[in-house]
């Protein structure tokens, strides 16, 4: 018999869930911190003739800053794909870099909705959260942190990525009790994507990663779109 349960989530944290798909200047421009991402052709499109060709001028030169400031000077409405707001640091960073010839500041995609756009956790990712806290707890409570560390110190040795997958899926029936991928209690849980709706929902911002063995932060050069959490302001 199947249960449907509904849930409410709300995020603490910054939410990064990325594409793969990396977004440049060509595909974007920040002004008064905000952060306009549209369709290229849907503005070339909508060019007049003279326009038309005054752009490909300019991509004959491969000035990207050039092409960026011809797309978003004849930027409409309907051209826009959504807006989101960016920090002060990346409009100064924008700004700065945008001078440059060699303008390569990428800004890392996030899931959305294919209808509006809206930022979205797939149902996956969630899963894949409840999936590890079970685990983690369970790992605890049957005292296999032992053995669960030298199956990862094993792992950390092994090169060959199919490998390494079928070491994380041993040690992940050993903490859950199954010996075939049939039996696993995840196989029957099944969770829908989730839209985060309302204002104030994403953004564009920098990251910084924390090394804890040498004690400090760096900083990853993309940008990075996010689902904002409570946290963020």
């Amino acid at each position: 018999m199947h249960k449907i349960y509904k849930f409410k989530a709300i995020p603490i944290t910054n939410i990064h869930i990325g594409t793969g798909e990396e977004l440049e200047p060509i595909n974007y421009f920040i002004k008064d911190k905000v952060f306009y991402r549209y369709f290229p052709f849907k503005i070339i499109s909508n060019l007049t003739p003279e326009l038309k060709n005054k752009f490909i001028e300019l991509t004959d030169t491969t000035n990207i800053k050039q092409i960026a400031e011809f797309l978003y000077s004849n930027l409409t409405e309907d051209s826009i794909i959504y807006k989101t707001p960016v920090s002060e640091v990346i409009q100064k960073e924008f700004d700065e870099k945008f001078t440059s010839s060699e303008n390569q500041q990428i800004v890392l995609e996030i899931y959305r909705s294919k209808s509006d756009y809206s930022p979205v956790i797939p149902g996956s990712s969630i899963k894949g959260a409840i999936r590890t806290a079970v685990l983690y707890y369970l790992m605890n409570e049957k005292n296999l942190s032992g053995k669960i560390n030298i199956v990862r110190r094993e792992i950390s040795r092994t090169k060959e990525r199919k490998n390494r997958y079928k070491l994380e899926q041993n040690a992940q029936k050993m903490i859950l009790e199954h010996n075939n991928s049939y039996n696993d209690p995840f196989r029957v849980l099944k969770i829908s994507d989730c839209k985060i709706t309302g204002s104030h929902i994403d953004a564009v911002i920098k990251v910084k990663n924390y090394h804890l063995r040498k004690q400090k932060f760096n900083e990853f050069v993309p940008s990075c779109e996010v689902i904002r959490g409570r946290l963020l302001n």
